[in-house]
């Protein structure tokens, strides 16, 4: 009998549902281990401290006889060793079961700190990803800029190009007009010579 109560509070606290941040299907696997594993036991116990312990007790409290009190003894003592024997296995499956909660209770740990290190992991491929796309944006950026500057120098060699055309047209025109003046002159000079000075010396008499 001395196992009797510690047992049952025992079988007790294992049948309090868990709380405290377990999933679904956490909770599903814990009650399907209780009602397989420890409340069947728990029930047997139950029933046979009910029925083969404390009813025939207050059926027999007023027997005197001798014979009576001697099968009720010799009953009481095979129940409260099944009981007994009830219980324990009771206890047993739970504290196999607060076990495999407490492994699973690692396993799961672990698992965190598994998951965590490989987030911990893609965040540091995610900034090393991060700092080589500003590094290329950085030299795209420098690529244009070097790209804008070639195509202003090219306009400014081409604004440069056509200044020295225009001048060199105009340099063209130039030489052109100095020519034709040379080739009237080469004309003009002997008609001067021949024809312009004879009539000048003819006339000067006569402005004199």
């Amino acid at each position: 009998m001395k196992m009797i109560l510690p047992g049952i509070l025992l079988v007790l606290s294992c049948l309090i549902p868990i709380t405290g941040g377990t999933d679904d299907v956490t909770q599903q696997w814990y009650y399907t281990q209780m009602s397989q594993n420890v409340v069947p036991p728990y029930k047997e116990a139950y029933t046979t401290l009910q029925q083969k312990v404390l009813n025939p007790l207050l059926t027999n409290v007023n027997t005197t006889n001798d014979t009576a009190v001697s099968q009720l003894v010799s009953s009481l003592t095979c129940s409260i060793q099944n009981l007994d024997d009830q219980l324990t296995t009771a206890v047993n499956e739970s504290q196999k079961l607060r076990i495999q909660i407490d492994q699973n209770v690692v396993e799961a740990v672990a698992a965190v700190s598994a998951k965590e290190q490989q987030i911990t992991a893609k965040q540091g491929e995610i900034h090393t990803k991060t700092t080589e796309i500003q590094g290329v944006q950085n030299q795209l950026t420098t690529a244009e800029q070097g790209l804008r500057d070639k195509q202003q120098g090219l306009a400014d060699a081409e604004n440069a190009l056509r200044i020295a055309q225009e001048k060199v047209e105009e340099a063209k025109k130039c030489i052109t007009g100095r020519r034709k003046k040379r080739w009237l002159g080469s004309i003009w000079n002997p008609i001067r010579d021949t024809i312009t000075k004879p009539i000048q010396e003819i006339l000067r008499p006569v402005q004199d």
